[in-house]
């Protein structure tokens, strides 16, 4: 920490209340009360998101993630992330969960939030790695198909227009379809054909959340975001158009994944029809790029996890119907109790105009079954097999942790779009110094008191300017060189 100052010249720019030169009285008083100055530690009431619960998931995918962090510095609540999506979009409609009112699918939406560079997106993409191998494997095999496919067109043609072809000949074969496990940036238009094609169903890694928001409207202004909204019930689908063919989905299977910016999270505070609800926020609290590590993950461990969704992938629908599972008597047990509780947080917050909430709780009842069903499928990837047609207590478990966690991401990014003022968004020395300021002060205080604190003069000038402006400024400054705080922390 630096000295206070001892001299106040005019060269300095501090002023007094009156604008003129400041006295050595002022500066003596000032710089008696910075000698003492210890920043106060200020009640953060802000939502926290607390520790990823990643005792939700079977052992060996606990391992997997700890040796995630250890060897490759992957934070935990993202590598979750890309464990579930994974998991999701490997089972598809091959599996639902009858809740006792209707089939659940295994569809998650995911949002990673973080600032720039922290490693949202490597955790990901590496548990997705044995995915992205079949597809391309899968892409490979389609292309050859297709090569085959038109030269017996070519062959085709060329029998008919013979002199001595057959009166009848075979129909046409259709044309080859690739069914990748996982689509990037696409149109909703080919979403639903490829859906169409692809009973089982995809993932969509949108690595960058808010392309995928804004392509929603890209061609037709709230068309495509309201078909987005249908797609995440996993409802029948239907597609009439003039030119892009007619399409019949009776269940529809997207999971989605991407990330997105903290400085960028405005943009998602939009229209309030149903869409923040329907996200599970990883959102982990002051995380840290941490220093590279120079120990290999053992390859045993992908190779653990190629063979984990390969099971998952390998389970087979019946005659295109998803193998429906239920509840076994203690977890259908346990999820009553949990459903009495959130009923009654459903009813007190509509009682209370908390529309928020309501949509909060409610989604959570939907993610519960969701996340029973993925978890229940998990632990059989990782040789836990029990009864075929259910899900057990341990998934149920898990369900339960992780939704308490998504709960309070939820409650935090509410928090970030909805509540927070300007002050919210200061952190370490910034926050510091702001909580140390009182309500009104001279440019001269805050140097004095901004010194004891070891921030430079320049420094506490840049940032008296900086929170003077913008659309929602933190100050308001008058014409004598005097501040007044607009937000109190």
């Amino acid at each position: 920490m630096s000295a206070p100052m001892q001299t106040v010249t005019a060269a300095s720019g501090a002023e007094t209340a009156a604008g003129g030169i400041v006295n050595a009285e002022f500066v003596a008083t000032i710089e008696a009360e910075a000698r003492h100055l210890e920043p106060q530690p200020v009640e953060d009431d802000r939502p926290t998101a607390g520790a990823f619960p990643v005792d939700a998931f079977p052992q060996r995918l606990v391992d997997l993630i700890g040796e995630l962090h250890d060897k490759k510095r992957f934070i935990p609540d993202f590598s979750a992330v890309g464990a579930l999506f994974a998991a999701s979009t490997a089972i598809g409609n091959s599996r639902a969960l009858n809740n006792g009112i209707y089939q659940s699918p295994a569809i998650l939406w995911q949002l990673s939030i973080g600032a720039p560079s922290v490693g949202k997106s490597p955790p990901v993409d590496l548990l997705l790695s044995p995915l992205h191998d079949r597809d391309k494997a899968s892409k490979d095999a389609h292309a050859q198909a297709v090569m085959d496919w038109e030269a017996q067109q070519e062959a085709r043609k060329g029998r008919k227009k013979a002199k001595d072809a057959a009166p009848m000949e075979e129909p046409p074969t259709p044309r080859p379809v690739w069914r990748p496990h996982i689509v990037g940036d696409i149109t909703m238009e080919a979403l639903i054909a490829k859906l169409a094609a692809t009973p089982r169903g995809v993932g969509r890694h949108a690595d960058e959340f808010l392309s995928w928001v804004q392509s929603m409207d890209a061609y037709r202004k709230g068309g495509d975001r309201a078909k987005w909204l249908s797609l995440y019930n996993g409802t029948q689908l239907t597609e009439l158009r003039k030119g892009a063919g007619e399409f019949l989905i009776p269940r529809p299977f997207v999971s989605v994944a991407g990330g997105i910016q903290t400085d960028k999270l405005s943009t998602l505070a939009g229209a309030d029809d149903g869409f923040l609800p329907r996200l599970l926020v990883t959102w982990p609290d002051n995380p840290l790029r941490e220093y590279a590590s120079d120990v290999p993950l053992d390859t045993g461990w992908l190779t653990w996890w190629r063979s984990a969704l390969d099971y998952l992938s390998g389970m087979d629908m019946e005659r295109g119907e998803p193998v429906v599972l239920r509840y076994a008597e203690e977890a259908a047990d346990t999820y009553r109790d949990w459903d009495r509780v959130n009923a009654d947080r459903i009813n007190a917050a509509n009682k209370e105009g908390d529309g928020l909430s309501a949509a909060l709780y409610g989604k959570l009842d939907t993610y519960y079954h969701r996340l029973a069903l993925v978890l229940e499928l998990l632990h059989r990837a990782c040789g836990n097999v029990g009864a075929e047609a259910e899900v057990r207590t341990e998934a149920v478990h898990g369900a339960q942790k992780l939704l308490g966690y998504f709960e309070r991401t939820a409650r935090k990014l509410h928090f970030h779009l909805f509540q927070a003022s300007p002050v919210d968004g200061l952190t370490g020395s910034k926050l510091g110094l702001f909580d140390a300021l009182p309500l009104e002060f001279p440019t001269a205080e805050a140097i004095v008191k901004a010194g004891a604190m070891g921030i430079p003069e320049r420094t506490l000038k840049r940032r008296l300017n900086t929170w003077s402006k913008g659309k929602q400024p933190l100050l308001s400054r008058d014409g004598q060189g005097r501040y007044r705080k607009l937000f109190e922390h």
